[in-house]
């Protein structure tokens, strides 16, 4: 179980940010293979949909040419190849491509965090679900967004009962309001975890979630005092590009 799993990591579980980005290109699967290879606990890539409906693991929602911004959901796969290749950038990786090295190493976790602004998230949900095998899908990886209404999406239009993480954007937890629109949200969602920016995260916040039931995650942890004060505050698991804590 991979509530379990991640909990009783003493002292603290990493997650690969991206892979190991600082030896690789972010989001590649030479970046996520590295961080497996160095000994991550996890590995944490952003995902998102063409206008074809390939799902690339790639974190802004545009690339950028000439000076233009092109919406990576209007684009089809070769569309953005092509661009890619005019500018000289590798193009990203397919998730499909990535299903064998999950499948191999069954003791990672994998963080699949999908980026979207749109209202409607039916094309990306549905195309995950539908390429991830469901035992994948339950016990190696956590889906998470920023987007509530994605996950609201998949936990009552898909009947989706597998790991989900609410991810808290940086935001003052001293403003009654958004913690009291906060734990509504979880409520009605219930998701196993929780991801809090290492900037927000206090002591009170960890002691909530975890009264909870819930495991809690902090991004993004690079220097050694960030990752001292989240182990004294009892985290779960922190979001690092620093291949060096876990090497």
């Amino acid at each position: 179980m991979l509530y379990n799993k991640i909990s009783n990591k003493n002292p603290i579980f990493y997650f690969g940010h991206r892979g190991a980005p600082n030896l690789y290109r972010e989001n590649s699967i030479e970046s996520i293979k590295q961080a497996i290879h160095l000994g991550c606990d996890g590995v944490e890539l952003d995902v998102q949909i063409t206008n074809d409906n390939q799902i690339i693991i790639f974190h802004d929602d545009f690339i950028t040419l000439d000076g233009k911004k092109h919406m990576i959901n209007l684009l089809s796969y070769l569309q953005l190849i092509e661009l890619c290749n005019r500018n000289n950038h590798p193009a990203p990786d397919l998730l499909i491509n990535l299903i064998p090295i999950i499948i191999h190493h069954s003791n990672i976790v994998f963080n699949i965090e999908i980026k979207s602004n749109q209202l409607n998230n039916y094309k990306i949900l549905s195309s995950l679900l539908k390429h991830l095998p469901q035992d994948i899908l339950i016990n190696q990886c956590i889906i998470s967004s920023f987007n509530f209404l994605l996950l609201y999406q998949l936990r009552f239009l898909f009947f989706y009962n597998g790991p989900i993480a609410i991810i808290l954007a940086d935001t003052n937890f001293t403003n009654k309001f958004c913690i009291q629109l906060y734990k509504m949200i979880i409520s009605i969602l219930n998701p196993a975890f929780i991801h809090v920016n290492i900037h927000c995260v206090t002591k009170s916040i960890v002691d909530w979630i975890h009264s909870q039931s819930r495991i809690l995650n902090v991004y993004t942890v690079n220097n050694a005092d960030e990752l001292e004060k989240c182990i004294q505050m009892g985290v779960d698991g922190i979001f690092t590009d620093n291949h060096n804590f876990y090497a």
